[in-house]
């Protein structure tokens, strides 16, 4: 025996007048799982709709129509859980980047959603079939230009900053053109040839999952014309309806002759509807007519409308916005043609266009969704920061405070600029203290002039540290101890805490510490002067190999921070060689660079080189002393301290020293300027990138037309599920098994009288079960029709139904 699905030709059930009935025996419903008929349907959601092996067509019909009542979360396989992650061969959604830069189409590669179709076309001069694509582009279709939908960091310059303040937003511009897709059906051979409307009206046209049927067309007025505008009608039950009888609350009252409307009855009130136009009721379903049959010779059959009940219509005319449902979608666009360019005859391209009408920002967790065809959504899922490191500087006191890592994963936690002296003549000098200061490259020697004011002991050198750095594995070092009677020193890299003492130096020589690192040299000049020597010779270290990188200190994630020394020590011009010393005592502040220095290997390897903003980001940090106020503060150009690398943006009105903002790679940086200050630079191992998800959505995932009628054989678990068994015990089986009836004639007709059928309900578990079943099919069917009233129904479990038609005026509920 066939199932009902394999039955049925179209999706469309075509319904010959809706009856039912049931006559039932047994035990009813009791307790808390306690249902009444009057709750029908509503409290039969998802319920399972059965019919018996042994049915006639007209229980299959009745079956069928009763199944169209029935709410349903039921979704459609090929796109239950559709969804694509956007990243293209590895090329994932960074920051500044729009949609169409990672992947500029998505097909049904990508989503089942947009699987391929075939139009039937079936109506008119011209028939046949025809394959077609459907594409979102990221694109426009007629430029090929780059749409919208971008990875930005910013804040919402609309006025919005209170509820859109500076933070990652996925960016749907207003501006005219800027849409965030373009949906474009494409018949894959050659054009559907148009002679007039009627070669497309009442065919089906398959969407993004959901059948539409086209009832309206306007053509060019030429001998194959062009498609100016067609009229889609879809449904949540579409059902061809018998003047006379009822599907869903919905009765066709009337049958207009020239088969151009119907007059239909919902809820108690009666309306007109034309065909291929919809009427609202007062609920707020929407009922469609999409196709009307007249029968004008006598004795042929019943005057019918196919109905959408709880339709969307939706207008597409070329040039125009979309309407959906009376609505015009504002700054929506609509392109309907025979070529890819121009509207020419015949039809290839469908294509609507859509941008949100106001900008749109998205942050993490919200997604927009296509408000034309309800069919997907794009939702903003996740930001990836991978092994972010985080270099921390602040303003403490008279000091500033670093703290960051090198590439081995050592820890420097420790101050990198002071300020020396007082008064006005105060500076910003690398170091700790006016004993501990800090050599970097290009700054090769240190006097002991600038540390001791008699600048006759060596001893004060004792305490300079220096930026060391090779092979990218970076340090900072001091020195500790020297001892000028054996020539030995004594050195510690502070971020290590590793100590090296008694290293042999010969005086007035460059001495390779091996030790330490075989490319580390420094020259130690600690001979005291010559009493009464015409030129005084101060003692002095010369830092001669410190780096083979540059002034740099190399962070964990191959980043780097350069220390630049134009913050130069005090004192008098050094000797021959040295560098850094300043005779006008107006040094200048502490200066440091950061550097992305790991971008340009990682573009390649992640596939980011259209990023833009070059291969590396100069990030300008400075501080001053300011001599009215006697405090160090940010050296601020404009609104931005920290150079025009990248902008730097208010994280809100209310806090308008504080900054935020990220740099193409994706490193995160946020200033705080009032009282002592800071910043904070969080820099990724790899390049940030935005998870963007492309997903069908609900409404597609959700009811999609009348749920199918299976066989008493095909239900595998009875109890799985509520059900409705359509069908006395001679046609189902399952019946039999709730009411406690023989299966087998004449003894399955014991219980039923000739007219009369019975609505009964049933334990089922914890689940329930509604027996439809009546004397004949006629009887049965009649007992469908009381049942699609299910608000007029009985506040009972059990009621006779009895008549002698399928009006429902004339059928008694009792």
């Amino acid at each position: 025996m066939q199932s009902f699905a394999t039955k049925a030709k179209k999706a469309i059930t075509k319904v010959a007048a809706l009856g039912a009935g049931i006559a039932m025996m047994g035990t009813t419903i009791t307790g808390a799982l306690a249902v009444n008929l009057n709750d029908y349907p509503s409290a039969f959601k998802d319920a399972l709709v059965v019919v018996g092996t042994a049915a006639s067509g007209a229980d299959d019909t009745a079956a069928a129509d009763v199944a169209g009542d029935i709410p349903t979360t039921a979704k459609v396989s090929q796109i239950s859980g559709d969804t694509y992650t956007l990243e293209k061969s590895g090329n994932k959604f960074n920051i500044n980047q729009d949609l169409a830069n990672v992947d500029s189409s998505v097909t049904d590669t990508e989503l089942d959603l947009l699987a391929d179709q075939t139009f039937k076309d079936d109506e008119g001069t011209t028939t046949g079939d025809y394959d077609y694509t459907q594409t979102i582009y990221f694109t426009d279709t007629q430029t090929g230009a780059n749409v919208s939908g971008q990875y930005v960091y910013q804040a919402d310059t609309s006025g919005n900053r209170e509820s859109r303040p500076v933070a990652d937003y996925l960016k749907f511009p207003s501006t005219t053109g800027r849409y965030a897709w373009n949906y474009t059906i494409k018949i894959t051979g050659s054009k559907i040839a148009i002679k007039d409307a009627a070669d497309l009206e009442n065919n089906v046209l398959s969407v993004l999952g959901r059948d539409w049927t086209i009832t309206d067309v306007s053509t060019g007025n030429t001998s194959y014309g062009t498609v100016d505008k067609l009229t889609l009608l879809a449904g949540d039950v579409l059902s061809t309806i018998l003047q006379g009888s009822t599907v869903g609350g919905v009765t066709v009252v009337d049958v207009d002759e020239g088969e151009s409307k119907c007059v239909i009855e919902y809820a108690g009130k009666t309306y007109i509807v034309d065909k291929g136009q919809t009427k609202t009721m007062d609920d707020g379903t929407i009922i469609g007519v999409t196709d009307v049959t007249a029968i004008h010779e006598a004795g042929a059959g019943q005057d019918m409308c196919e109905l959408a009940i709880g339709a969307h219509k939706l207008v597409l005319e070329d040039g125009q916005q979309a309407n959906v449902n009376n609505e015009d979608v504002d700054t929506s666009t609509v392109f309907i043609s025979g070529n890819e360019t121009v509207n020419v005859a015949g039809l290839k391209y469908i294509t609507v266009a859509y941008q949100p009408e106001d900008t749109t920002w998205l942050t993490v967790g919200e997604s927009l969704e296509d408000p034309i065809f309800g069919a997907f959504k794009i939702v903003f899922n996740n930001i990836v920061e991978k092994d972010k490191e985080e270099i921390k500087i602040d303003l403490v006191g008279d000091k500033i405070r670093m703290k960051m890592q090198n590439s081995d994963g050592d820890v420097f936690d420790d101050y990198i600029c002071f300020l020396n002296g007082t008064g006005t003549n105060r500076n910003l000098l690398k170091g700790y203290s006016d004993i501990k200061q800090m050599i970097v490259a290009n700054q090769a020697n240190l006097t002991n002039n600038s540390i001791d004011t008699n600048g006759v002991d060596p001893r004060g050198l004792k305490g300079t540290r220096f930026l060391m750095s090779f092979s990218g594995v970076s340090h900072i070092a001091e020195i500790t101890a020297i001892d000028t009677s054996e020539n030995k020193t004594t050195i510690k890299l502070l971020d290590t805490g590793e100590v090296y003492k008694d290293l042999e130096y010969v005086d007035g020589s460059t001495t390779t510490f091996n030790d330490i690192n075989s490319n580390l040299r420094l020259s130690y000049n600690l001979n005291l002067q010559a009493a009464g020597a015409a030129v005084t010779t101060f003692a002095h270290i010369n830092f001669t190999r410190i780096n083979d990188r540059g002034p740099s200190w190399f962070t964990k994630n191959d980043g780097n921070i350069t220390f630049w020394n134009n913050d130069t020590v005090r004192g008098t011009v050094p000797p021959s060689g040295g560098q850094g010393q300043d005779t006008t005592g107006a040094a200048s502040g502490c200066l440091m660079t950061f550097r992305e220095e790991g971008y340009s290997r990682k573009s390649v390897e992640n596939d980011v080189v259209s990023m833009g903003n070059g291969n590396n980001i100069n990030l300008s940090i400075e501080f001053r002393y300011d001599a009215n106020d006697n405090e160090i503060e940010w050296n601020a150009t404009g609104s931005n301290s920290l150079g025009a690398a990248v902008t730097m943006l208010k994280k809100d009105d209310d806090s308008q020293y504080d900054y935020r903002a990220r740099t193409s790679y994706g490193t995160y940086l946020e200033q705080y300027q009032k009282d002592d200050g800071d910043l904070t630079i969080y820099f990724p191992s790899e390049p940030v990138y935005a998870e963007l998800v492309i997903a069908a959505t609900e409404a597609v995932t959700g009811t999609m037309g009348t749920l199918t009628p299976v066989l008493e054989t095909e239900v595998s678990d009875v109890k799985a599920q509520n059900l409705i068994l359509v069908g006395g015990p001679c046609a189902n089986g399952l019946t039999a098994q709730f009411t406690g009836e023989s299966k087998t004639f004449p003894d399955c007709n014991t219980n039923y009288n000739a007219g009369e059928a019975m609505l009964k309900l049933f334990s089922n578990g914890d689940k329930v079960a509604l027996v439809v079943a009546g004397y004949s099919a006629d009887d049965t069917k009649r007992a469908a029709v009381a049942l699609g009233k299910g608000s007029s129904l009985p506040s009972k479990q059990s009621a006779k139904v009895t008549g002698t038609s399928l009006e429902l005026s004339e059928i008694t509920v009792a």
